[in-house]
């Protein structure tokens, strides 16, 4: 399956959490995915998105 290359953004979700971050942009450009921040495509491929999840109800 061929992924069209350009901008995706990515969440991770898990019932009666939140994620921190809510979610990564990332740039496809060939076969290789980069992060994108604050609007700019960086040379940092995407390889392990860190996110974090907290209960939903914690104070």
């Amino acid at each position: 399956m061929a992924v069209d290359e350009g901008n995706y953004v990515v969440t991770a979700e898990a019932e009666g959490y939140v994620s921190k971050p809510i979610s990564y942009t990332i740039h496809i450009s060939g076969d290789t995915a980069y992060l994108v921040r604050n609007g700019q495509v960086t040379n940092e491929e995407a390889i392990h998105l860190d996110f974090h999840f907290m209960p939903k109800d914690s104070p």
